[in-house]
């Protein structure tokens, strides 16, 4: 099994003039938490998709790819370019969040061609996250009691999150059929999947009659999008709240 970790971003919300992954929480990154925790569950074969300031990332061991579209394109895009190793299943990860050991292995041993981790508490996190504009940050979701996916990933305004089953996190894992059935997706719109979150690519999927299976989770996971995240970590953590959500050491 491989790891690909998609840390192309800036983080231009983040305030920062280096690569959004190397934002560090409790001293470590998170590359180097994501890095670490492979490792530490089997998985050694880690490459890293880059972008901005692709010098400054160094992981040590592991593969370097880079996008030097990242201005112009987004995860989908990203993804796309380590097709040339997809040789075996792989692990997807975002860079800019953080999960707990038993997340990763949860999504690891997923049997599905698909599974894609969503957080069953994530409409919670957010509001606790965000406060009273949590709903312009939510996406839907919506799974069938098999597990399957039906609907992910739009906007407020194009569906009804109040009743969503939860939020998506970044964090997929993909069987070698799985993998194709990405691929014949992505080459029959590549115009419209080269700027597209991979929330679209697996909606479109889904509406082509492909099964995604969700991996279900309640909290254990932190994203990381804007310095005020940052600020609420801690201030979370000074007060012993942090652990609702992620019980790692820091």
């Amino acid at each position: 099994m491989k790891a690909i970790i998609l840390a192309a971003g800036q983080g231009k919300r983040m305030e920062i003039n280096e690569p959004k992954c190397l934002i560090g929480f409790g001293d470590v990154s998170l590359l180097d938490r994501q890095v670490m925790l492979f490792r530490k569950l089997g998985i050694n074969n880690i490459t890293v998709v880059v972008g901005y300031k692709p010098e400054k990332i160094k992981p040590i061991f592991c593969g370097k790819i880079i996008n030097r579209e990242y201005s112009k394109t987004n995860m989908a895009y990203s993804l796309f370019l380590t097709q040339g190793i997809w040789t075996e299943d792989i692990i997807v990860s975002y860079g800019d969040i953080i999960y707990e050991e038993g997340l990763l292995n949860k999504i690891m041993m997923a049997k599905d061609d698909i599974n894609v981790m969503v957080d069953t508490n994530g409409v919670q996190y957010f509001k606790d996250r965000f406060g009273e504009n949590y709903k312009a940050h939510l996406e839907s979701l919506a799974i069938e009691k098999n597990n399957h996916i039906i609907d992910i990933g739009r906007s407020f305004a194009e569906a009804d999150i109040e009743n969503c089953d939860g939020q998506y996190i970044g964090l997929l894992k993909f069987k070698l059929k799985g993998l194709r059935m990405l691929l014949t997706t992505y080459w029959k719109n590549e115009d419209k999947y080269k700027n597209a979150y991979m929330t679209t690519i697996l909606n479109d999927m889904i509406e082509n009659g492909h099964t995604i299976n969700a991996v279900k989770t309640d909290g254990g996971w932190l994203e990381f999008d804007t310095q005020e995240d940052i600020s609420t970590y801690q201030e979370w953590y000074e007060k012993g709240k942090l652990r609702k959500y992620y019980m790692e050491v820091l």
